[in-house]
């Protein structure tokens, strides 16, 4: 059963942020480059969420970057002796004790496996995303932290530019749940181009994403 019920929508404004890529790597950015990594991501209890902290030249000591929001995804699966029987689930963590915390098993109809766990895990994330984003208009840079490199992968692979470079080296080959990805890419896209909020993934290793693992875990130990 999910911690979060989105039946209270509402419209949203929000500014447009920089143009940046698909996936956040800290090192690349000068804002986030000098902060040490166990003070990168706070969380914030005043919005029970958990956003960035950056260093400038004007405010050297880390603080807060207002516009950015972080939020770990995972998906696991639990095999028995018969395949038949095996279950899926998903995490998503904002941080400690966060309303927003979420973890669910996946609709009996859908694949049982991890690799659909990952995804159905980043489309409930950017629904409840977006929620928060129609709260909050501020937040309009959206690291989606996962330990997952299929899902890193998969969405980097269908991002326009990789597209065309792949297909200039032959190298294009569609990733599992291949129409369930594509309709979350072009969330994300209208996500950017409609409403200025850009979502890019954050890959890490299973050890830091470990609050979403657990989530995911509790969720099988439910069923």
């Amino acid at each position: 059963m999910a911690a979060f019920s989105m039946s209270h929508l509402a419209t949203a404004a929000s500014s447009q942020p920089e143009s940046i890529n698909t996936l956040f790597e800290p090192w690349r950015c000068t804002r986030f480059r000098s902060v040490p990594a166990s003070e990168l991501v706070v969380y914030n209890p005043r919005t029970q969420l958990s956003q960035l902290q950056k260093s400038t030249a004007r405010k050297p000591r880390p603080h807060f970057d207002n516009a950015t929001l972080v939020v770990f995804v995972s998906g696991g699966c639990r095999r028995a002796t018969d395949s038949r029987d095996a279950r899926a689930s998903y995490g998503l963590y904002f941080g400690a004790g966060s309303l927003y915390n979420t973890s669910d098993l996946l609709d009996p109809a859908l694949p049982q496996t991890t690799a659909c766990a990952e995804v159905e895990a980043l489309a409930t994330a950017l629904g409840i995303i977006r929620f928060i984003t129609m709260r909050y208009a501020k937040f309009n840079s959206i690291k989606l932290v996962t330990d997952s490199r299929y899902l890193v992968d998969a969405m980097s692979a269908l991002a326009p530019d990789q597209q065309k470079q792949d297909s200039v080296n032959g190298q294009l080959r569609p990733p599992a749940h291949l129409d369930r990805l594509m309709a979350l890419r072009k969330k994300i896209e209208a996500m950017e181009n409609d409403d200025g909020i850009i979502c890019q993934l954050w890959h890490m290793t299973e050890d830091s994403n470990a609050e979403a693992g657990n989530l995911a875990i509790e969720a099988l130990n439910r069923a």
